[in-house]
């Protein structure tokens, strides 16, 4: 009988441990989906302030009509650009020259951003060579 009861309050306390060990579980899971949640959000808004709607980055890639308003944001930033440009420039104008230079100079250091500074890696990210890469680094004083 003693053998009984004791077997029944092991089983009890293991009991007791499977559901708490059950509502530990069900708490963390609801504060991953929070979490994830919140990641979403957050991540929902840099890409508003990137201006760029996350939802549609996928429609980008697979629709011709919505690269061309990737295009309108360019053109409308590159007509803000040559206006400031425009005002400071005297004398001979190299206005293709430095948006290209510009344009270059950013997209090198975000890609070495992306890859940690692994030259390699963000040739491959540009989808240029490796020796072209670093020839632009050099031309553009990147370092």
């Amino acid at each position: 009988m003693k053998d009984l009861s004791k077997e029944n309050q092991e089983n009890s306390q293991e009991t007791l441990k499977i559901n708490t060990l059950l509502e530990i579980n069900k708490a963390l899971s609801k504060e991953r989906e929070d979490l994830i949640g919140e990641n979403l959000h957050l991540r929902y808004e840099l890409e508003k302030l990137k201006g760029v709607n996350p939802i549609d980055r996928h429609e980008l890639k697979t629709n011709p009509q919505k690269q061309l308003s990737i295009e309108k944001v360019l053109e409308k930033k590159l007509d803000e650009i040559i206006t400031v440009l425009d005002v400071k420039t005297e004398g001979k104008r190299r206005l293709y020259a430095d948006i290209i230079s510009n344009v270059e100079k950013i997209l090198i250091k975000l890609a070495l951003n992306r890859t940690k500074n692994i030259k390699y890696e963000a040739a491959r990210f540009l989808g240029i060579n490796r020796n072209t890469l670093h020839k632009k680094m050099n031309d553009l004083n990147i370092s």
